[in-house]
């Protein structure tokens, strides 16, 4: 990580002689790696409480150590971005919600505090919480077939209309739903969805 120079070896290795915390050792909890892991768990299991409190102390320990606002905002988009792409393949079932991710970290970059950062960080995790436990049910129908058509075509020429039509929907009834689903358009996810294939087929080494 490029948030932790040289100079801050110091903090993590003064971490080992500190008290247990629930979760793992403090040592292994002061590495922005180890943090990500153990916040993905515990988004996993759905432990909302056990996030807030290993986001608590990571940030409160660090800001103790004098660790720059900077600094300890760069932490948080990497726990962020690290989490989400643990959680989610980038073409997978659920990137349409990918806004979640996006909006967190804008308000990280926005934030003014360390308790601003652990505040973002945790209505982040309870989303992902939601989309975890929520059964399929629970996503308007239209949202998800509307996703299953990006996944089988997006490789083709695609109009809002010709969803509508092959789903038999009304195109304005299906873009406000999405919309209020997810958080951006239909054209937004069709877009978002073919520049993750693309980046994954580049890092397969297939193509250049």
């Amino acid at each position: 990580y490029e948030c932790i120079d040289a100079a801050d070896s110091d903090v993590l290795n003064a971490a080992h002689g500190l008290a247990e915390f629930p979760g793992g050792s403090t040592g292994q909890l002061l590495d922005p790696l180890e943090i990500t892991t153990a916040f993905t768990e515990n988004i996993c299991a759905g432990d909302k409480a056990a996030c807030a409190g290993l986001l608590t102390y990571f940030f409160g320990e660090l800001e103790s150590r004098q660790y720059s606002l900077n600094k300890l905002k760069n932490m948080a988009i990497n726990v962020c971005t690290l989490c989400w792409d643990k959680l989610y393949s980038p073409v997978d079932s659920m990137y349409q919600f990918h806004s979640i991710k996006d909006l967190t970290l804008a308000r990280l970059k926005n934030s003014a505090s360390a308790a601003g950062l652990v505040d973002s960080l945790l209505d982040f995790a309870g989303k992902c919480i939601y989309l975890k436990v929520c059964p399929a049910s629970r996503i308007p129908v239209p949202v998800l077939e509307i996703s299953a058509y990006i996944q089988r075509h997006f490789d083709q020429p695609v109009r809002i209309d010709d969803i509508a039509h092959a789903l038999h929907m009304n195109s304005s009834y299906l873009s406000r739903t999405y919309k209020n689903c997810t958080g951006h358009s239909i054209i937004h996810a069709l877009n978002y969805y073919r520049i993750e294939h693309a980046k994954v087929l580049l890092e397969s080494g297939k193509y250049k």
